[in-house]
């Protein structure tokens, strides 16, 4: 099996295309959220985050941190409902 080698230009790239893909389609005064806004976030993939679906759709991750740690890092996740996901 062949060794893959870390690639720094290929993450600043990867980076930066994830930022500029990210795009909003229409914001009614919703965003940006108020500092003390919570968020629930719903579905186990909240928790439990996949980098790549198998095969040829899979991708080799530097880091890959799921949606909920990266928002309760931020202090925004409502978490009695994070809390139910996590549980099960």
């Amino acid at each position: 099996m062949k060794k893959l080698k870390f690639n720094k230009s290929g993450l600043a790239i990867s980076r930066r295309v994830a930022a500029e893909g990210s795009v909003l389609l229409k914001n009614e005064n919703v965003l940006p959220l108020k500092k003390d806004t919570k968020i629930a976030l719903f579905g186990r993939n909240q928790v439990d985050t996949y980098k790549g679906g198998g095969g040829a759709a899979d991708l080799w991750a530097v880091k890959c941190q799921n949606y909920a740690d990266g928002l309760e890092k931020l202090g925004r996740v409502y978490k009695p409902l994070l809390k139910k996901y996590r549980d099960t």
